[in-house]
């Protein structure tokens, strides 16, 4: 980061046309993950027969998400009051933002309904994550219901599916293995405008 900083301060002519790289690799990673979240989602979900296994599975990941994430935020907050972050940082005011109370707060029911996908591709477009991830979940469950006979083609698809994204993963592993150039590309790039 630091020569791409450089090299952008030094040559900037040049760094502004290296910014090319480093939003192709940011494209190609928001790229692979909604087949990676589907695939792995949904065929984990689809390789159990047993519905109450499926349910405890999901309880245990929810009790340890919510452990681990609230563990976090403690260290979080112990940091910030012991570093004093931000103590004597004064920000210039943009009178071209919109301020908080400008902003209108989303409702329950809103957002509720922005959880549930009204169309998977959609979903899939706008990069909505929470979407596809939820989308996955009944896709595999739904799978999962299914008798051996129906359920067991969809699980090959589902793996096959995953064995693609492996593929996938090795041509964007030649790209993250010149991941450092893409991001001295993207700092190059921001320091030379």
């Amino acid at each position: 980061m630091v020569a791409g900083a450089e090299f952008g301060y030094d040559v900037p002519s040049v760094a502004k046309n290296l910014q090319v790289l480093s939003d192709i690799f940011l494209r190609l990673i928001k790229t692979i993950i909604a087949p990676l979240l589907f695939s792995d989602i949904g065929s984990r979900y689809c390789s159990h027969a047993n519905i109450k296994q499926i349910g405890r599975m999901g309880w245990k990941s929810l009790l340890y998400f919510e452990i681990v994430s609230t563990l976090a935020l403690f260290i979080g907050l112990l940091a910030i009051n012991i570093g004093k972050a931000g103590v004597g940082v004064v920000l210039p005011t943009n009178p071209a933002s919109p301020t908080i109370s400008d902003i209108k707060a989303q409702t329950t029911s809103e957002f509720l309904l922005h959880i549930f996908p009204e169309n998977i591709a959609k979903a899939i477009f706008e990069g909505q994550i929470l979407q596809i991830v939820i989308f996955s979940i009944i896709f595999g469950i739904a799978v999962a219901m299914l008798k051996d006979k129906y359920r067991l083609p969809m699980l090959r698809f589902s793996e096959s599916l995953a064995e693609n994204n492996v593929q996938i993963y090795k041509y964007c592993n030649v790209l993250c293995s010149s991941c450092s150039l893409c991001s001295n590309c993207l700092y190059s790039g921001h320091m030379g405008a």
